[in-house]
């Protein structure tokens, strides 16, 4: 023989009946999507050396890469960064592509610090 659960004294839901209107399982909404952040691309005049054949030249030369990449990430413009690779590089035409669709969507990196810790060898 079982028992029955014990009786809870609740006049109403506690949601007042909850919503009749079903839910579209997270489908659009008439809400705009994210605004891209207004910041200045980096300037190439901040990685003096970078154009230069030596150890502290391709130092410099990827500091601007990883900067305009993260640039590129934060605003959903990628033209910056497809300038700094060759269109047969077919991994970074697919990374621009996924920054631009990104955008599109309002998908944008935000409250982002890149602190330079320097390099090792």
């Amino acid at each position: 023989m079982t028992t029955p659960p014990p009786s809870i004294d609740i006049d109403a839901p506690s949601d007042g009946g909850g919503d009749p209107a079903p839910s579209d399982g997270g489908g659009e909404t008439d809400e705009p999507t994210a605004a891209a952040p207004d910041i200045p691309p980096p300037d190439p005049a901040d990685y003096a050396g970078m154009d230069e054949q030596t150890p502290e030249g391709a130092e410099q030369a990827f500091r601007y890469y990883i900067a305009t990449l993260t640039w590129a990430r934060q605003t959903g413009d990628p033209d910056s960064l497809d300038a700094l690779f060759s269109v047969d590089c077919a991994l970074c035409g697919e990374m621009s592509s996924v920054i631009a669709t990104n955008a599109a969507n309002g998908e944008y990196w935000k409250n982002l610090e890149v602190t330079d810790t320097g390099t090792a060898n």
